[in-house]
């Protein structure tokens, strides 16, 4: 069914992957400002807020392969890989390998 989607279609590819990717930050980016703002009212919210983060990350790439949309599940596993390896990176320049 994920071939029929995307067929031999590029732009859809590429569309999905940029959702993912930027999706998630910005889904991401409003969790976090809820969290910001209830967290005045309820202080043990800044304790878990690296668990809600876990469940979007998990359940965006759940989801996206569930219907058949490995393209956004690949965008969403980039907002992590990519920055690690920028950081790997800089820590083999820096270390003066």
């Amino acid at each position: 069914m994920a071939g029929d989607f995307y067929a031999s279609n590029k732009e859809k590819k590429v569309s999905d992957f940029f959702i993912g990717f930027f999706g998630f930050f910005g889904i991401s980016a409003a969790a976090g400002f809820l969290i910001s703002l209830l967290g005045s009212l309820l202080y043990a919210l800044y304790s878990i807020q690296w668990i809600l983060y876990v469940a979007i990350f998990a359940g965006g790439i759940v989801w996206a392969n569930a219907h058949g949309r490995k393209y956004i599940a690949l965008g969403i596993l980039s907002t992590l890989l990519i920055p690690l390896l920028l950081f790997g990176a800089c820590i083999i320049i820096f270390s003066g390998f």
